[in-house]
């Protein structure tokens, strides 16, 4: 099976459930199916054909979905774009995926004005790919038409049925721009293989079913939002409550209001939403279940998710370019286990912990390289990267295994632990640091909020760790600096520690710390190495 055929099989099973709500608008699962094929017969009307790439760039809301299941259903690759990208950013992926259409709005929530650069993009011959812009509002651009100026027409069912009966589980379904946090992001290509058989396991561990309603308030741009949300609904007939941005006071209102069973989001949104004001004054006694995902999950953290939100909270790891999800820790696990580990392989995925320079196994407890692989042909592995053999090259070996470039270990019962990005280990004096390690000790110290660690130069070590540290109420870096010396071995101690607002750390898009970024600010600090 592949996503437009299971896309036919729900929006019948489902026709008069709500499939998405956005504020007071509503969108049925029979309404869905109905705007999509004629979106999409408008689309091969205007010359559109299966294998090409269409790209979406707006932010969250219906019109996201209605674009996103078109491009689906015309057997097409979706390319969703950041909300947030800037000129060059936008031009580089449109002409790098040859992108034949684009989905834009004028509504970007103030985090980008859209107009000045849809005029500049649009003005000369530079995207020679570019075939059509769709807006969802009129705009005075030659060439543009809107979503109405495509929707109400005659639906070529026959010709989309052959569409999706020609498509193959290997084909191409996404294409991901990495969140680029320690160099230029590359363009990931999963399949609708890897993508169905991650969706279908994590659904079961979830104990999602057509009863649950999910919270969308992930950006949809991101494979965590298109995916393991916007896809993840449409799977198990669920309902999706969008939000156009993250805001913790409007997923609380929507937690309450309208019966919320499931939460995904990033480690920073959970803490954000625990630490709101609103809080422990909302009814969230609805939330069965939570997805924590995207980067590195505090246990402390973890440990608050399960207490006060959702008791079967889950906790995940992998790569969108291997289907998004490779292990889990579920309801099914040990506490503990859950709190601390990313789980155990999905049934789809081989999961390795190797040296990497070897290619060998590693034994339980020692740390390696996390390498992902097949179970089935297509049911992990993606096509590598867009354009790039040589990165498609350096990830996948000639044996099929994926180089996540992450670091971890497994431990004697088959869980998981995530240590850090092999890029980002800190050698300090012949001693492999792994930030993510000292950023847990960090958070043990009270009134520590948040802490992200890099390595800087050091004259007599080599490399030394550094610390920025989000303070909850009063909290000084001596503290820290005291707290840590008597926690852990010198190597492991930060040498400084800068006390910082959350919000002026350096972060993609999708809410990542930009690591190469922050190490620059770090030497930006120091103003040499320190001694």
């Amino acid at each position: 099976m592949n996503w437009v055929e299971l896309f036919r099989a729900r929006t019948e099973e489902h026709a008069d459930a709500v499939y998405a709500a956005a504020g007071e608008r509503e969108l049925t699962y029979g309404q869905l199916r109905r705007e999509v094929d004629e979106l999409a017969s408008a689309l091969l009307a205007r010359g559109v054909r299966p294998g090409q790439t269409l790209a979406v760039w707006m932010t969250n809301g219906l019109d996201f979905l209605l674009a996103q299941w078109a491009t689906y259903r015309v057997g097409c690759a979706l390319l969703p774009l950041y909300s947030y990208y800037r000129e060059v950013e936008l031009r580089h992926a449109l002409v790098e995926s040859r992108a034949t259409v684009l989905f834009t709005s004028t509504d970007f929530a103030g985090k980008t004005d859209p107009l000045p650069i849809l005029h500049r993009l649009l003005d000369g011959d530079g995207l020679p790919d570019l075939r059509l812009v769709v807006s969802v509002e009129p705009l005075d651009l030659p060439g543009v038409v809107t979503l109405a100026d495509l929707s109400g027409g005659p639906v070529e069912r026959d010709g989309l049925d052959r569409i999706a009966a020609r498509i193959a589980p290997t084909d191409v379904m996404n294409i991901m721009y990495t969140s680029g946090t320690t160099g230029l992001p590359k363009a990931g290509l999963s399949l609708h293989s890897n993508n169905l058989a991650t969706i279908t396991h994590w659904s079961e561990l979830a104990g999602l079913g057509s009863g649950d309603v999910i919270l969308g308030h992930v950006p949809m741009f991101t494979n965590f939002g298109c995916l393991y949300t916007n896809g993840l609904a449409l799977y198990n007939g669920c309902r999706l409550e969008v939000t156009r941005t993250f805001d913790a006071a409007a997923s609380l209102a929507l937690i309450a209001g309208r019966g919320v069973t499931y939460v995904p989001g990033a480690p920073e949104m959970f803490r954000m939403l625990l630490s709101h004001k609103d809080f422990t004054n909302t009814d969230t006694s609805t939330v069965r279940s939570a997805h924590v995902a995207g980067s590195a999950v505090d246990p402390d953290l973890m440990r608050r998710v399960v207490d006060e939100l959702a008791p079967n909270a889950m906790q995940a790891y992998g790569m969108s370019e291997c289907g998004g999800l490779s292990t889990v820790s579920s309801a099914r696990d040990p506490l503990e286990r859950r709190l601390d580990s990313v789980g155990r392989p999905l049934p789809s995925a081989d999961v390795r912990v190797v040296d990497p320079e070897t290619g060998h196994t590693q034994p339980a407890g020692v740390v390696g390289e996390i390498w992902f692989g097949d179970v089935t042909p297509g049911s992990c592995v993606g096509k590598g990267y867009l354009a790039s053999p040589e990165a498609t090259s350096a990830a996948i070996t000639p044996s099929g295994w994926f180089r996540s470039g992450d670091l971890g270990r497994f431990d004697e019962d088959g869980y998981l632990y995530f240590v850090g990005r092999r890029k980002n280990m800190i050698t300090v004096g012949g001693f492999n640091v792994y930030p993510a390690e000292v950023e847990r000790h960090l958070q043990e110290c009270p009134g520590v909020a948040a802490a992200f660690v890099v390595g800087v130069p050091d004259t007599r070590l080599g490399n030394v760790p550094v610390a920025f540290v989000v303070p909850d109420g009063d909290l000084t870096a001596d503290t820290v600096l005291t707290f840590m010396r008597e926690r852990v071995s010198s190597q492991k101690q930060p040498r400084q520690v800068w006390l910082v607002a959350a919000d002026d750390l350096p972060r993609t898009p999708s809410g990542k710390i930009r690591t190469g970024e922050l190490a620059d600010l770090a030497r930006d600090r120091l103003g040499e190495s320190p001694a």
